[in-house]
């Protein structure tokens, strides 16, 4: 045996009861409790020593800043003859591997439950919602369209690419400079 290292010796439980019968422990809503929480505080041990929550969220936000160029990049490669060689391998070997047929009958079994939650994100990119800057009542529209207050009648989103926004499409090129601005001076009577 090295030096620094202890023997152990496994005791058996005895229960006097019984006359010497060893038995399990039975664990309580308590002993379940405490090991949870002892995995919990483990758990979070390990994430400040490794900082894995760090690495993760760093991760997640520089992929979906450079999804969209990510997206291009695959796109561009997938347009050339080596990309739709490899497209077609891939697609080859995930339907002959059985791969294919795996995921259609896990979606059939996942999909049911899944698809309102998926619906349910996916509407909620298309909508707009706030609160009136003017009078404070609550609005709600579509992103792709310009949203009027219903109580004072203010528009509260206008959608970028709109003809009156500034980069819009039905905006001429050769006016490019500043929009028109016409000073009005109130009076109070």
């Amino acid at each position: 045996m090295a030096q620094g290292q202890r023997r152990v010796r496994a005791v058996p439980l005895r229960c006097p009861k019984d006359g010497g019968v060893a038995r399990p422990a039975v664990l309580g809503v308590a002993g379940l409790s405490s090991i949870a929480q002892s995995a919990a505080d483990r758990a979070r041990e390990i994430d400040r020593e490794f900082e894995i929550g760090r690495r993760w969220r760093s991760l997640s936000l520089d992929f979906s800043r450079n999804a969209p160029r990510y997206r291009k990049q695959l796109s561009d490669f997938l347009d050339t003859p080596l990309g739709r060689s490899v497209a077609t391998i891939f697609f080859l070997w995930f339907a002959l591997s059985g791969w294919l047929f795996r995921v259609f009958i896990f979606a059939t079994w996942v999909l049911p439950f899944a698809a309102p939650l998926l619906i349910g994100t996916i509407a909620n990119n298309f909508v707009i919602e706030g609160e009136c800057p003017a009078c404070r009542k609550r609005f709600v529209g579509y992103r792709n369209q310009a949203v009027r207050c219903s109580s004072c009648g203010n528009i509260v989103w206008q959608p970028k690419g709109d003809f009156f926004s500034k980069g819009g499409k039905g905006r001429n090129s050769s006016t490019s400079s500043q929009p028109d601005v016409i000073d009005v001076e109130f009076e109070e009577k």
